[in-house]
């Protein structure tokens, strides 16, 4: 179906001032929250994270309950329009939106993965992003999706550094979380199942804008994907940056995953143009059928894997698949232990 992407308009944010209390609380409660299920709570929690902000930062609250986070009132954090922008962000976003845009300092906290839930029903959004933003986390609840079939996620960050996100349970999306240009930062401890597409993406962006961004330094810990809600989708970590050909070659670097866990997706470990990549005690598990595509690895230079499971290696059988249908240059440097 066609898509007219809207016109960007230049947003205006408080200015940011270094925090001097880094443990000041903002309970969204006292912004006017619900957390029924029902009432949308989106301007509330955006409230709650606009004081934080301009306060110098702190940690924006979420009691325990279940909200509701509308886009109606939505923003789209990541400055988009046209095909790209003056920043180099690729359309591929450009129809996305958030419910709760979370600025500099500021850290989105619920009161634990069972106890705190944020869904959203709306296509084309993700519950919470960012854009260049410094210091930001999201951590402690459980995000999903009322519609399922929906193109949309729960978390959706871009240029951003010094980003954590972590203890968290993310099912039912399109998307699980996804770190896009970002660097100096984490996802630890987290869980996603039910993800069509896929469950933690790594990624450079914009293959076509004038701005290479570089992933760079970027740490998962014990994280688990799977599985996927039908049988034969879905990639558990997709870690990749854009290909030769295009006007920029924005590839990620410095990337390393720790007791990382895929299981009973397309593909668990899928790693593409990329550099400095490090796997300690990572598994993956498919079925028979998909077993090629444990690790998958296109254009990769200089990664070490060790201990990790059995089925973590790379075989004649992903060249065939993958390296030579994706047209790439070998990998260089891939060792194991």
């Amino acid at each position: 179906m066609a898509h007219t992407e809207p016109a960007y308009v230049a947003h205006t944010e408080p200015a940011y001032v270094a925090h001097t209390e880094p443990f000041s609380i903002f309970n969204v409660m006292d912004y006017g929250a619900h957390a029924d299920g029902e009432t949308d709570d989106a301007a509330h929690v955006q409230a709650a994270v606009d004081a934080a902000h301009a306060a110098g930062g702190g940690t924006v609250y979420m009691p325990a309950g279940t909200y509701y986070l509308a886009c109606a009132v939505g923003v789209n954090p990541w400055a988009l329009g046209g095909t790209c922008n003056e920043h180099g962000v690729s359309s591929a976003n450009a129809d996305m939106q958030c419910s709760v845009n979370v600025l500099s300092g500021v850290h989105i906290q619920g009161a634990g993965n069972t106890q705190t839930f944020v869904t959203t029903d709306e296509e084309a959004s993700v519950c919470f992003g960012a854009y260049n933003q410094t210091n930001i986390g999201v951590s402690d609840l459980d995000g999903t999706m009322s519609v399922p079939e929906l193109i949309s996620g729960v978390l959706k960050f871009m240029y951003c550094h010094n980003l954590t996100l972590e203890n968290l349970i993310i099912h039912g999306t399109h998307t699980g979380m996804s770190m896009l240009g970002c660097h100096d930062s984490v996802m630890q401890h987290n869980y996603v199942y039910d993800i069509v597409d896929s469950g933690y993406t790594i990624q450079g962006v914009c293959p076509a804008g004038p701005v290479p961004q570089v992933t760079d330094n970027v740490r998962l810990i014990d994280c688990e994907c799977g599985p996927s809600p039908v049988a034969g989708t879905g990639t558990g970590f997709r870690i990749t940056g854009w290909p030769p050909g295009y006007a920029n070659v924005a590839r990620v670097n410095n990337v390393s995953l720790t007791d990382c866990y895929a299981h009973d997706v397309q593909s668990a470990f899928r790693i593409m143009y990329a550099s400095n990549i490090t796997g300690l005690r990572c598994v993956a598990e498919s079925s028979p059928h998909f077993a090629s595509r444990d690790l998958c690895l296109i254009n990769v230079a200089t990664a070490h894997f060790t201990t990790c499971h059995a089925a973590y290696l790379v075989t004649e059988a992903n060249q065939n698949a993958w390296w030579v249908a994706q047209g790439s240059e070998d990998c260089t440097n891939i060792t194991e232990d």
